[in-house]
C-alpha cells in the first residue's frame, strides 16, 4: 500500500512538472522576458510566506492530526496563517522583495494558498494521499485553463491574467480541501490551547527551517539578478532554471521510495546500502537528462518560449553542476531524515545559503546570468559536500561502494518489481 501511494504521487508531479512547463512556455511567449520577471517575484513572495505559514499549517498538521483536538488545531493554523500573511507580506514589501504594485494580490494570494494548504495537509495527515494528489492536479489544471482562456480567447496578454489564474488555482484547492475537511472538525478544548500551540510551533520550527534555507538557497539568486540585472534578466533566468530543475524529478521520485524504506527498517547497513544504490541510480540518470536537455537546439527554445529567450542554454550549461548537485542531494537529505538526523539537512542548507549570499554579490555583478547560474551551482554543490562529509563520518561506508556493481542492480529491479506489483 505504501509503494502505490508513494508511486501515485510521483505520478501526480511528474503530471504537474509537465502542465508546469506548459505554463512557462505560454507565459513566456505570450508575456515576453520582464513579465516571466515580474511574475518569479511575485511567486517566490508567496512561496516564502507559504513556508512561514508551514511552522504551524504544514508538517505540524499531518503529525499532529491524531495527536491533538483538530478544532484546536485548526484554530492555531488559521490564526498563524493569518498572522503569517500580513505579517509576511508587509515585510517583503517594505524590503521591496516584489513589485509593490501588487502588494494586495501577494497577500491575497499567500492567503488563500496557505489555507488550502492546511487542509491539504490534513488530507495527508488522515492519509487520503489518492485526494491529496488530485486536488494538486486540479489545482495545476485550474490554472492552465483559466490562463489559456484570458491569452488566448479573451486575448489579454498581461501579468495580471497570471494572477487571475493563480487565483482560480487555489481558490479550487481551498474550496476543495476544505469540503473534505471542515466538516469534520471536533474536541475543541480551550484549556490546553497554550500547550497545543507550544508543541506545534515548536515541531514545526525544527521541521521548516531547513525547507526555508532550501527555498531562499534556491531562490537568492533571484533577488541579486534582480537587482544589478533588471526584470528582463530575471525572467531568462527563471527560464533556465524551471527547466533545469525539471531534472529533479527523478531525485524526488527515488528520494520518496528511499525515505519510506530506511524509515521502516532500523537496520543502518541496510539504509547505508539503499542509500548508496539509489544515489548512484539518480545521479546517473540525472546526468543523462541533463545531457539530453543540453543537446535541444537553441532553435527549440526559441521555438517555444520566443526570441528573447535565445541564450536558455546557456544558463542550463552553467545550472547543470548544481542540478547533478542537488540530485544527490536529496537522496542523502532523506537517508538523513530517515535516521532521524534531519538538522544535518538544515545546517546543509543553511552553507548552501551563505555560499549563494556571498558568492551571488561578487559573481552575479561581473558575469550577469552565466555568473548567477555558476553561483547558484556553487551554492548547491557546498551543501552536497557538507552531506557528503556527514554520511562518511555517520555510515562509514567504502570509497569503492560508489562503483556501480550487480548488487545496485538487483537493489533497483526489487523496487521496480515492487512498484509494477503494486499497481
Amino acid at each position: 500500500m505504501m509503494i502505490k501511494k508513494i508511486f501515485g504521487t510521483a505520478t501526480a508531479r511528474f503530471l504537474n512538472a509537465a502542465l508546469s512547463l506548459v505554463i512557462l512556455g505560454i507565459i513566456a511567449k505570450q508575456l515576453g522576458a520582464e513579465a516571466v520577471g515580474t511574475i518569479s517575484l511575485i511567486v517566490l513572495a508567496v512561496a516564502i510566506i507559504q513556508n512561514i505559514n508551514s511552522l504551524a499549517g504544514g508538517a505540524p498538521i499531518v503529525y499532529y492530526i491524531t495527536r491533538i483536538p483538530t478544532a484546536n488545531l485548526i484554530l492555531i493554523s488559521y490564526t498563524w496563517c493569518i498572522i503569517s500573511s500580513l505579517g509576511g507580506t508587509l515585510i517583503m514589501y517594505h524590503l521591496k522583495l516584489f513589485p509593490p504594485e501588487y502588494v494586495y494580490e501577494v497577500l491575497a494570494l499567500s492567503l488563500i494558498l496557505s489555507l488550502g494548504q492546511i487542509h491539504q495537509m490534513w488530507l495527508l495527515g488522515k492519509e487520503r494521499i489518492k485526494l491529496f494528489n488530485i486536488i494538486s492536479v486540479l489545482q495545476i489544471l485550474a490554472t492552465l485553463g483559466t490562463l489559456a482562456y484570458y491569452i488566448f480567447i479573451a486575448e489579454e496578454k498581461d501579468v495580471a491574467v497570471y494572477i487571475r489564474a493563480l487565483f482560480v488555482g487555489y481558490s479550487i484547492v481551498l474550496l476543495f480541501a476544505a469540503s473534505k475537511t471542515l466538516g469534520k472538525i471536533s474536541g475543541w478544548n480551550p484549556k490546553i490551547l497554550r500547550q497545543d500551540s507550544i508543541q506545534i510551533f515548536r515541531y514545526g520550527f525544527m521541521v521548516q527551517l531547513a525547507a526555508i534555507f532550501q527555498l531562499l538557497n534556491n531562490r537568492l539568486a533571484y533577488y541579486i539578478v534582480k537587482q544589478y540585472l533588471g526584470l528582463k534578466s530575471l525572467g531568462h533566468f527563471d527560464v533556465g532554471v524551471k527547466l533545469s530543475e525539471g531534472m529533479w524529478l527523478v531525485g524526488k521520485s527515488v528520494s520518496l521510495v528511499q525515505y519510506a524504506r530506511i524509515s521502516g527498517n532500523k537496520e543502518p547497513e541496510y539504509a547505508k546500502n539503499l542509500t548508496i544504490s539509489l544515489l548512484k541510480f539518480t545521479v546517473f540518470i540525472t546526468f543523462l537528462m541533463i545531457c539530453f536537455l543540453l543537446l535541444i537546439p537553441e532553435m527549440f527554445f526559441v521555438a517555444v518560449f520566443g526570441a528573447e529567450f535565445h541564450h536558455v542554454q546557456q544558463i542550463i550549461f552553467y545550472l547543470s553542476p548544481g542540478i547533478l548537485s542537488i540530485a544527490a542531494s536529496m537522496i542523502f537529505s532523506h537517508y538523513f531524515s530517515g535516521t532521524g538526523r534531519p538538522f544535518i539537512n538544515t545546517i546543509a542548507s543553511a552553507i548552501g545559503l551563505t555560499g549563494i549570499a556571498i558568492g551571488g554579490f561578487v559573481i552575479i555583478p561581473e558575469f550577469g546570468l552565466a555568473g548567477a547560474a555558476l553561483a547558484t551551482s556553487a551554492a548547491y554543490f557546498c551543501s552536497l559536500v557538507f552531506q557528503w562529509i556527514m554520511f562518511f563520518r555517520l555510515a562509514s561506508p567504502h570509497i569503492m561502494d560508489f562503483v556501480p556493481s550487480k548488487k545496485d542492480i538487483k537493489t533497483l529491479q526489487s523496487i521496480y518489481h515492487q512498484l509494477i506489483n503494486k499497481n
